[in-house]
């Protein structure tokens, strides 16, 4: 039975809310990750720039965080929320094009794929920078519609009726500006938002509303928003040599250089992220918007563009990460619900669609198991390779700590991802000493022993397997005070040692 309209949007909302209730149920019952933890180190040391990224995410755990304590659901509140922003602007979009069945077909698209459902439980960049991203396409979106909706600008030899010229065509300034302002505040969640710059000018070249509007004062007011978001960022890194751009390009690219390999990891890493199913069925949802007559330029624009950048950017780095290829995905996931209502009529593919969509569950269950459960604690050869095992035990290991070090004594670790913990599960300041790599902790000053050290209390773990007598030539650090385990399924996935080191 087809949904009408109102069923279609509540229908819509309720799969939103029941999406964003579920998150916020397993965020408030996990420890952090790695990553989590790093990136409330961020807020807790607030600056305009990362060695990663830019400051957004700082900002809002800050905030996050002042407004609602330390617990991992404060932590994640911005991403859960986020979540639903991105995924409801999507739904827009969709709806605006084929009406709320194709938004509901977009929600279930948005919600049911693994890399967002799993990031809208994270405090990371992405599910915020989605959600900017995503309000910047709805308010351009609509900023098109308007102008193509507007009577054409009469030419200089045009004669004008007197109600024409005291009614002169409406300008879309509003959106314009949403537009550019959301495109600063993506830029200052991830540095992919330069992405879009190709995607407009791309536009400005094949799409005579575009071009129009480019020359109206109001694009001018949206370029100036985003800039101004993005000063800050910017000049920070000016202001200190560019470290941002060393650590990406240069620091962390060792083995740099043209490698098709990279490449294929990363399409590889795409499979598992999406699911293969619906990996597959957004490349044809792209198919289908090359094809379309007339095109829809501003969603092919706004994923070729951005897919096509984020490849050729793989292509480059040998440290190319499966999430990067999303920023052009939204736009495919706007554009998914429309070509569900277009294929009514072909089961096929309908029934791709169902399974793509069963799949993509079946991997969002799974996915529960993994982090909630000890189920699947045993099926890794080598428990490093489990990232749920990074989420368990830092309390014990904070506990511990407490218990063996001497008043004002210093914790040390070596590893970033080690030392953000430490700080999140001891809620203080952790000394970070990593002699081969420049890190954040040394731009806030932790990359050192507070002068007057004599002694500090070192943690380590099996992962990376660095003992500070080897590290720190110039401590002593004799044989471990402590060595425990992180026990899961009944058996040993992490084991921490604790030395007390003396200057």
């Amino acid at each position: 039975m087809a949904l009408t309209e109102r069923q279609a949007f509540r229908l819509s909302l309720a799969v939103v809310a029941a999406a964003t209730l579920a998150r916020a149920l397993v965020a408030a019952h996990l420890g952090l990750g790695d990553a989590e933890a790093f990136y409330w180190c961020y807020a807790r040391h607030l600056a305009a720039g990362y060695l990663e990224h830019p400051p957004g995410i700082a900002v809002l755990l800050r905030a996050s965080t002042c407004l609602f304590g330390d617990g991992p659901l404060a932590v994640r509140l911005p991403g859960v929320l986020s979540s639903a922003t991105a995924t409801l602007a999507l739904a827009v979009l969709a709806a605006r094009r084929a009406g709320w069945p194709a938004g509901l077909a977009t929600t279930l698209a948005a919600t049911l794929a693994p890399a967002l459902y799993a990031g809208g439980l994270s405090a990371s960049p992405d599910p915020p920078f989605a959600a900017a991203w995503c309000l910047m396409l709805l308010a351009a979106d609509v900023a098109l519609a308007r102008a193509r909706a507007a009577p054409p600008r009469p030419g200089p030899r045009t004669p004008v009726s007197p109600s024409a010229a005291l009614s002169p065509a409406p300008v879309p300034t509003l959106p314009l500006l949403a537009a550019g302002l959301a495109l600063g505040v993506a830029f200052e969640l991830k540095h992919f938002a330069v992405f879009a710059l190709a995607a407009v000018a791309f536009l400005a070249a094949t799409d005579p509303t575009t071009r129009r509007l480019a020359r109206r004062p109001a694009f001018l007011g949206a370029a100036v928003l985003a800039v101004l978001a993005a000063v800050p960022h910017v000049a920070w890194n000016a202001a200190r040599g560019w470290p941002t751009v060393l650590n990406r390009f240069v620091w962390q690219q060792g083995a740099a250089g043209f490698s098709p390999l990279n490449l294929l990891r990363l399409a590889g890493g795409q499979l598992g992220y999406l699911s293969p199913l619906l990996y597959v069925a957004l490349l044809a949802v792209l198919v289908r918007l090359w094809r379309a007559a007339p095109r829809d330029e501003p969603l092919f624009s706004f994923a070729v563009w951005p897919l096509g950048l984020a490849y050729l950017v793989a292509l480059w780095t040998p440290r190319a990460e499966p999430h990067w290829p999303l920023v052009g995905t939204y736009a495919l996931f706007a554009a998914a619900g429309p070509a569900w209502v277009a294929a009514r009529d072909r089961p096929r593919w309908r029934r791709f669609g169902v399974a793509a969509a069963a799949l993509a569950a079946v991997l969002i269950a799974a996915l529960h198991v993994l982090v909630l459960t000890d189920a699947a604690a045993g099926l890794y050869a080598d428990p490093r390779h489990d990232l749920s095992n990074e989420l368990r035990g830092w309390d014990a290991v904070a506990g511990r700590v407490r218990a063996l070090r001497a008043p004002g004594e210093p914790v040390v670790s070596y590893h970033y991802t080690m030392c953000a913990q430490l700080e999140y599960a001891l809620r203080e300041d952790v000394r970070c000493l990593s002699p081969d790599r420049t890190d954040d902790f040394d731009l806030w000053g932790a990359g050192a022993l507070p002068p007057g050290a004599r002694a500090f209390l070192f943690v380590g773990d099996n992962r990376y397997d660095q003992p500070p007598g080897a590290l720190y030539p110039w401590a002593r650090c004799g044989a471990p005070l402590e060595s425990f385990g992180v026990i899961r399924a009944g058996r040993a996935v992490r084991t921490f040692r604790l030395w007390r080191c003396i200057v």
